[in-house]
């Protein structure tokens, strides 16, 4: 574990919010990118003031949310509604081999930063803009985060209570999770594109049509004029029991599935002795499905009697897809497997002291990935980045400072 970081030399420039722009790029540095994150308190992130923040912590740098997803970058504070401060984004945008951005459509444009702009000088950059919906089309002027993707796209009608209001799953979910992958699968394409061509791109990740594609079979089963489904819960049309189910302890969960019967046999011997597991009407998926409801009370009547981890560990070694519904303590403290793979790494915040990050979410054979440095001060490396990787000189630099370009 020691090989070069395959990103290692790559110059990005973060424009974005929020979560779904700072985590791809977040990917990138924790694999040798040198990225610089453009902020500026005339118009804040407003993540870096976002729970989980310490007790008693004021300012712009204890946010757990934004330290987390900008492990490894560069802060560079710079005003881009201050002439200077957009000339410096300027010179940045000829610096820079990928830039990132998730404005409003059209933004880029009036400063000079899109792609047909850049390209003319700097022929090799690839720009990753992701607008909530894309530039064109009736919802481009839309605005919003994953917290409104997740319903126009679909996912919150598909997701929760039958009895209650359609609210998703939790969170800003496609900005943590699809959006982010997505545009980070993007970049490594138009990297391996220009390896030939010499050439960048530009990459439209419109992040409803992201997070639409993981809502395929419902898109498919619509198409073919299959009656809709509507939110299940935890329930799914192809496996029976499907949920989370009470074990001992308070709030303590145990997630399993059974998709095949084979699996429904595997469950029967660990549940040796109870009725349900040897009720011939159970023995294949339309059966249970017929009795679903039956069958959900009697599994967790059975669950409840027992620990969830020695159930979990029982029903794996059966063959029954089974694992105890994590706390975020259990993550961070307790999962066997992330400690095993080192996921989760200790870095030394200037002013929060020792902090856990997420590591990043795959691993390469021989390479020892970041994050290695722990989130930036806001503004923390302007200095830096003037005078190290613009060449900028002190003058110049106590200059911009008094300008009032740098806030």
């Amino acid at each position: 574990m020691g090989g070069a970081l395959p990103f290692t030399g790559l110059r990005v420039l973060d424009l974005s919010w929020f979560a779904a722009g700072p985590v791809c790029a977040k990917v990138l540095a924790d694999y040798g990118a040198t990225v610089v994150r453009v902020e500026s308190l005339a118009r804040l992130d407003s993540l870096r003031v976002n729970n989980p923040i310490p007790e008693g912590y004021e300012g712009y740098n204890g946010s757990g949310y934004f330290n987390n997803f900008n492990s490894n970058k560069l802060s560079l504070q710079v005003d881009l509604g201050h002439p200077a401060g957009l000339d410096l984004a300027r010179r940045l945008g000829r610096w820079a081999e990928v830039l990132v951005e998730n404005f409003a459509p059209g933004v880029l444009h009036r400063w000079g930063l899109d792609y047909e702009t850049l390209s003319r000088e700097n022929p090799g950059i690839i720009v990753v803009s992701a607008p909530a919906c894309g530039s064109e089309g009736p919802r481009r002027e839309y605005r919003g985060f994953g917290f409104g993707i997740k319903a126009i796209a679909g996912l919150s009608w598909l997701t929760g209570n039958p009895s209650r209001k359609p609210v998703g799953p939790p969170g800003a979910f496609p900005d943590f999770v699809i959006n982010a992958g997505q545009a980070l699968v993007g970049v490594i394409t138009a990297l391996r594109a220009r390896e030939r061509t010499g050439r960048g791109c530009l990459i439209e990740l419109a992040q409803y049509e992201s997070t639409v594609c993981v809502t395929g079979p419902a898109i498919a089963a619509a198409s073919l004029g299959v009656p809709r489904r509507g939110r299940m819960m935890n329930g799914s049309p192809w496996a029976c029991p499907h949920g989370i189910y009470p074990v001992r302890g308070a709030d303590r969960w145990l997630a399993l599935t059974v998709t095949t019967d084979t699996e429904w046999a595997a469950l029967g011997r660990v549940a040796f002795g109870e009725p349900w597991a040897a009720d011939p009407s159970f023995a294949t998926l339309l059966g249970r499905k017929r009795h679903e409801d039956d069958l959900e009370r009697a599994i967790a009547a059975w669950t409840g009697r027992h620990e969830g981890e020695a159930l979990a560990a029982a029903l794996q070694e059966a063959g029954v897809p089974a694992h105890v519904a994590n706390t975020n303590r259990d993550l961070l403290d307790d999962d066997p497997h992330l400690q095993a793979r080192g996921y989760y790494r200790t870095l030394v915040h200037e002013e929060l002291g020792p902090c856990r990050y997420d590591g990043a979410p795959f691993r390469l054979e021989g390479v020892a990935h970041g994050p290695f440095r722990a989130a930036p001060l806001l503004g923390g490396d302007t200095d830096t980045v003037l005078r190290d990787l613009l060449g900028i000189g002190e003058d110049e630099i106590e200059a911009l400072h008094a300008s009032g370009a740098l806030q």
